[in-house]
């Protein structure tokens, strides 16, 4: 492996120092700047028409654009444009960066100047990051209750609207089949899919275009999850449908009557969650055991990360009053105690760590799932749903209040 990466750094090495088809040097990009994301940055400078850039970038303080064998964790990224997204980084690690630039194929000219920058957590306040998260314009004057990410951000809620966006802060509204609300929505298997009032369930493969699909019931939907071969959706009245398709729907026996506020495929292991502390646990999605929640409080998301603390998986429950539950095997629940807010929590998601958000623009995050951090609010919203796609945290809420950390 070790002669393969050597052989393939030796032949980069070789296209941009060896000159071909009459190309040139070209001199390095002006006004190079790399700015920090969560395990990302953004690269970006002034480019000129018909110059080639190529990215050169390590871990540590060093670099240069023509010893590649010298240090360690040392990668070059040929042709890129700018805006550019450079993912899968650590954070906290300082990586440095360099470019240099050539015409038709020609060797790399001068590299520009270093410049260091430490990919850091998103939507956590650090020294590093000290705003966060940022408000956006309201997207609607009214309630956004879920949205997703698949190539696209979609936001859907009250009267049956339905909006996109490609950066989670300026959406579009698209056509919308019905005026029932819409209380969730979920990316899977290629397809949109949402879920509402009165049984409502569509469709949209383009985030575009929604197709309206028979439920066979009309008692409320409020989640929706999924994977490639299983869409689960639940509700009023201990409601849970499944499908294979999202087209063709079938009703489940949950097992209880309470109304089931949100659903997720946690761990390879389907959780349902709701009124008065349910927790619903599911192998295969269709068929459901009640297990003990140590909690009345309504609940209302579930997810599933890795602990920074242990290195290991833990299952997280958020609900009413500030209402957190954690297990590690996602049978046996633990409520913590010292609550980071007594807010209403109405939603959660893990990514590289896990957030919560709420009423009055609460927002709650933790590393560990244990220990948890109460942001500074921009907003004074009631907060329904968050989602992480493109590097970019959003969370949506009523009277369409927009916020989002980058």
């Amino acid at each position: 492996m070790l002669k393969l990466f050597s052989a393939v750094i030796a032949l980069l090495l070789a296209l941009f120092l060896g000159s071909c088809g009459g190309g040139s040097s070209a001199s390095p990009p002006s006004s190079l700047t790399v700015t920090a994301g969560d395990t990302s940055v953004v690269v970006n400078f002034t480019a000129t028409s018909g110059v080639t850039y190529w990215l050169f970038y390590a871990p540590g303080s060093t670099i240069n654009c023509t010893d590649a064998g010298s240090i360690t964790g040392y990668t070059i990224v040929p042709g890129i444009t700018v805006p550019y997204t450079l993912p899968s980084l650590s954070n906290g690690t300082a990586y440095s960066f360099g470019i240099n630039a050539r015409t038709n194929g020609g060797p790399g000219g001068a590299c520009t100047t270093l410049t260091s920058v430490t990919p850091r957590l998103a939507g956590t306040k650090t020294t590093s990051n000290t705003v966060p998260w940022v408000a956006s314009t309201a997207v609607s004057a009214n309630s956004l209750n879920g949205e997703t990410y698949g190539s696209t951000f979609v936001a859907v809620g009250a009267n049956g609207l339905i909006y996109n966006s490609s950066n989670a802060v300026s959406y579009t509204s698209v056509t919308s089949p019905i005026t029932t609300n819409l209380n969730g929505v979920a990316f899977f298997n290629s397809q949109y899919t949402a879920v509402g009032d009165s049984g409502k369930i569509l469709t949209s493969t383009d985030a575009t275009t929604w197709t309206a699909q028979t439920s066979g019931t009309t008692n409320k939907l409020n989640a929706i999850a999924g994977n490639s071969s299983l869409y689960v959706a639940v509700g009023a009245s201990g409601t849970i449908l499944t499908s294979t398709n999202g087209t063709t729907w079938t009703a489940r026996v949950s097992g209880t009557t309470n109304e089931l506020f949100g659903v997720a495929l946690t761990n390879s292991q389907w959780t349902a969650v709701g009124a008065s502390g349910t927790v619903l646990t599911s192998a295969d999605g269709t068929t459901w055991t009640t297990v003990v929640s140590n909690t009345t409080s309504a609940l209302s998301a579930a997810t599933y990360g890795t602990s920074t603390a242990t290195n290991a998986g833990i299952y997280v429950i958020s609900g009413a009053s500030g209402t957190l539950l954690t297990s590690t095997d996602g049978t046996t629940w633990t409520k913590l105690t010292g609550l980071a807010t007594t807010n209403n929590l109405n939603s959660i998601i893990y990514s590289t760590q896990f957030i919560a958000v709420g009423d009055t623009g609460t927002v709650i995050t933790s590393t560990d799932g244990v220990t948890w951090t109460l942001q500074t609010a921009v907003t004074a919203a009631n907060l329904k749903t968050i989602t992480v796609g493109s590097y970019i945290y959003s969370a949506l809420g009523a009277a369409g209040a927009n916020i989002l950390a980058k």
